[in-house]
């Protein structure tokens, strides 16, 4: 339950105010199905799963009066007629949420046998900042990690039991995961491990305690048929995409063309991105969490759990590996690898529990106070380590602060442009810059490149998002063009009011101000 409490409570949050970069996309592509009455939604650089979903949620307030589209400026800032419609679709990403929670809890329960296991992974996942700040967003991170979730859940009974309908009750999920987010269908590596493990020489030592069913539940020997149920949960997995993202068949020519443009989008990055992000996710997973992934390698080596925690570890490695080949980064890609990471790290820490319960029982022979010292001492090593391990997968990661309630200065800057600016002026806005009514003014987005000062002219304001300029600043070598064309708009302008906070630095200029413009670079810290 607090867990629930900490993933609604934002789905509020900055409404009427849309700041995520894909949410109006999603959202108007929703509405658009609708609008048409069609199944087809016409944008497939996103598999169709959650505008199906949407379309469901969305469909009788439809019938009953027109659902209206998203207003949007600029990348990143968008305005929603209807909120407590966005806020309902958002309440439906915190069940899948949820769901993704419950899986992982399942999945360390299962692999070793204990309720602590269980809890840790809940836990770990109630303080992630990453987890908290995504799971409210119309976005594809989080369903793909709840059906992820399932399949690596499902791959696991494929293990301990593996008949037809395992196989095939796990190749659909891990269909609908690629349904959900075109790159989550590497969950169905979690399968073919799976299957590659189910050997006749595994020992009843090496099953997790956790009762007779599971003790009894051997693997089989490899033979035909169980290749042709590793085919078949193949063939259900192709199903289960077809039915989620049916224009894949129905208009192939389109859908490729957006899966190839996506595909292009992460291969050449876009302006501003690195060169490479080889080891990008796999440091940002070490810088945010270094002793998580340590600890999360303890049931890898240990006998009584290693073979089902090697299934839940290949969707990790795999996932990574696949994702750290494109220069397009984005931290939240990583969401669906975290429900697993997680249960990873409770599987270990429920060993190390029972391990410090067996080093603090003493003998029937030790006098009553010994016992109850050594019982004691356990129970606060436990909670010693329960709190170490939640603390180093919450408090590294620097979303904290994008986790945060609004009242950053992109809701001042917002105010204080609605009170300050005459209404009718003619405003730039650069992507992720706060909201500027058109309806007030007369308003243009700065494209990504940044423009010449000639262009600039003619206007009277000038709204930049350091979130935006900020990644020229981080490597000035190699965009040193695009850096110069931005600093020589600023310096165009005059200051007329600033923002900053940790998360975005927010610059609103006029050349009718005395101030004269600072450098955009100076004291950057932003993120990409």
């Amino acid at each position: 339950m607090p867990i629930a409490v900490l993933f609604s409570l934002a789905v509020w949050r900055e409404l009427p105010y849309v700041y995520h970069a894909d949410e109006w996309r999603t959202y108007n592509t929703t509405v658009g199905m609708l609008d048409r009455g069609s199944f087809d939604p016409e944008f497939f650089r996103y598999p169709t799963l959650m505008f199906y979903l949407h379309a469901l949620v969305l469909a009788p307030f439809e019938w009953f009066g027109d659902v209206e589209y998203m207003q949007r400026i600029s990348l990143g800032s968008a305005y929603a007629p209807s909120p407590g419609l966005v806020a309902l679709l958002r309440a439906v990403t915190v069940v899948f949420a949820l769901g993704a929670v419950a899986l992982a809890m399942s999945i360390s329960r299962r692999v070793s046998g204990s309720s602590v296991a269980a809890w840790t992974t809940a836990a770990l996942l109630g303080v992630s900042p990453m987890v908290i700040e995504h799971s409210r967003y119309l976005a594809t991170d989080t369903y793909a990690a709840m059906l992820s979730s399932a399949t690596v859940a499902a791959a696991i009974v494929v293990f301990r039991r593996g008949n037809l309908r395992d196989y095939l009750i796990a190749g659909a999920l891990a269909g609908l995961a690629g349904g959900a987010k075109y790159n989550a269908v590497l969950v169905a590596l979690t399968i073919v491990v799976a299957h590659g493990l189910r050997q006749p020489s595994r020992v009843d030592s090496d099953t997790p305690v956790g009762g007779p069913a599971e003790v009894a539940a051997r693997p089989k020997p490899i033979s035909v048929q169980g290749f042709a149920s590793l085919a078949a949960s193949g063939a259900a997995a192709i199903v289960a995409f077809i039915v989620s993202t049916p224009y894949a068949v129905l208009s192939t020519d389109r859908w490729w063309d957006d899966v190839s443009f996506e595909m292009r989008h992460y291969s050449t990055g876009h302006l501003g991105t690195g060169e490479s992000s080889v080891f990008h996710y796999v440091g940002l997973l070490w810088d945010t969490y270094a002793v998580v992934l340590l600890i999360a390698a303890v049931p890898l080596i240990v006998r009584r759990t290693r073979r089902e925690a090697a299934i839940v570890a290949s969707f990790v490695v795999g996932y990574v590996g696949f994702v750290s080949r494109y220069p397009l980064r984005f931290d939240r890609t990583i969401l669906p690898i975290l429900p697993a990471l997680a249960a990873l790290v409770g599987i270990a820490v429920a060993l190390a529990w029972d391990a410090l319960g067996r080093r603090d029982a003493p003998g029937t022979s030790e006098p009553s106070t010994v016992v109850a010292g050594a019982s004691r001492r356990a129970r606060w090593l436990r909670l010693a380590l329960v709190v170490a391990v939640a603390a180093a997968f919450a408090v590294p990661y620097d979303g904290w602060e994008s986790a945060r309630p609004a009242g950053d200065g992109r809701s001042e800057a917002r105010e204080w442009i609605a009170d300050n600016l005459e209404p009718g002026s003619r405003i730039l806005v650069s992507n992720y810059a706060p909201w500027v009514d058109p309806e007030d003014y007369a308003v243009e987005a700065i494209p990504r490149r940044g423009i010449s000062t000639d262009e600039a002219a003619g206007f009277d304001y000038l709204v930049l998002a350091r979130e935006e300029y900020g990644r020229f600043c981080r490597n000035p070598k190699r965009f040193a063009a695009e850096l110069a064309r931005w600093e020589a708009l600023a310096s165009s302008f005059s200051t007329a009011a600033e923002f900053d906070t940790p998360s975005r630095y927010v610059v609103l200029a006029t050349s009718a101000a005395a101030q004269p413009s600072p450098p955009l670079c100076a004291s950057d810290a932003s993120s990409e």
